[in-house]
């Protein structure tokens, strides 16, 4: 074994005795030509990477280059580094957790401790909103976007091109303008082609010609919903008030009760409130109109004259009868 070369900088003084070579002479072999720079670290680089982060810099910001263009260590001279040094990865690990965690803490600290906005404006009270987007929460001052509203921003020329194609092709307005509806013929925020058509009545009048049928289309949709709920309603109704009528009943029967009620809540006759507890009246009433074999007429019970005789012939109990029942 050749002897080794100890320095009183190195940070790997038992180190060099496990890899068997100086890091002096070991980042002197491994030298990339390409780079011009040795692919293991010096020692005082290695010392100045642990003296930065027990000082809270993080991983990030030890890749990155400073104002002088150059990074404090490129992210695989790191990894090399500490996989030929166990001892001293460790270290570099333990220190970048923490340093992560209080980068962490520390993100949005200024926006969050603000008192006020860019502009001025109190961030307390009624003039401060919060707007959520997944699981996000942020602050707005409610008088700067008062402002962005009533002023808008500048209308491109590509834009204004495309919302003129849009209103030639009859797209609704709403759709043009509006981004929270989803529509693929969003072009521009509303606040934008108000202010633009307020400084440019030409335009303004050919947003109006644009949409005056608008209005019709809207109302013959929104009259299509209306009708199409109340179809639905009325035949969730049917069935609610079919569950209502005697499960022992014939389906026929239980039908033409469920009819005749419908019937009394089209006429306004009867009040849809009142169906649960006036349902047994419509089937007294049922029953009374089409008597069912319980009905007796004196002594006998009551019989149908379509009834056939007997199975070897279709002779009917109204054939039997010789003499007239009313004479």
């Amino acid at each position: 074994m050749s002897a080794l070369s100890v320095c009183s900088s190195c940070p790997h003084a038992s180190g060099c005795s496990r890899v068997s070579k100086c890091l002096y002479e070991l980042a002197a072999e491994d030298y990339d030509k390409k780079y011009n720079s040795p692919r293991f670290m010096t020692p005082g680089q290695a010392n100045n990477v642990i003296r930065k982060m027990r000082g809270g810099m993080t991983l990030k910001h030890l890749h990155q280059a400073d104002e002088s263009g150059l990074a404090i260590v490129s992210a695989s001279k790191l990894r090399k580094h500490c996989a030929t040094y166990p001892e001293y990865g460790a270290e570099v690990d333990r220190l970048a957790e923490i340093n992560r965690r209080k980068a962490d803490e520390n993100k949005g600290s200024k926006r969050r401790n603000s008192t006020h906005c860019k502009h001025g404006h109190p961030l307390s009270g009624n003039n401060v909103g919060v707007h959520i987007v997944g699981k996000c929460r942020g602050r707005y001052c409610k008088t700067c976007q008062k402002r962005r509203g009533a002023t808008g921003g500048i209308m491109r020329a590509d834009v204004l091109l495309k919302v003129k194609d849009l209103l030639s092709r009859g797209v609704p307005i709403t759709q043009i303008q509006s981004k929270a509806l989803g529509s693929k013929y969003y072009a521009v925020p509303s606040a934008i082609l108000a202010t633009y058509r307020r400084a440019n009545p030409e335009f303004n009048l050919f947003v109006l010609d644009s949409i005056k049928g608008s209005n019709c289309r809207g109302q013959q949709f929104r009259h299509q919903r209306i009708r199409s709920a109340r179809a639905r309603e009325e035949a969730n109704d049917y069935y609610r008030i079919q569950a209502l009528v005697p499960m022992h009943l014939p389906d026929y029967v239980r039908d033409d009760i469920t009819q005749n009620v419908m019937t009394a809540l089209l006429e306004g006759s009867l009040l849809r409130s009142d169906v649960r507890s006036r349902i047994g009246r419509f089937v007294a009433d049922h029953q009374r109109m089409f008597p069912t074999k319980y009905a007796k007429f004196g002594n006998a019970t009551l019989v149908s004259l379509d009834e056939v005789m007997f199975d070897t012939s279709s002779t009917t109990r109204g054939d039997t009868i010789s003499e007239g029942l009313w004479s």
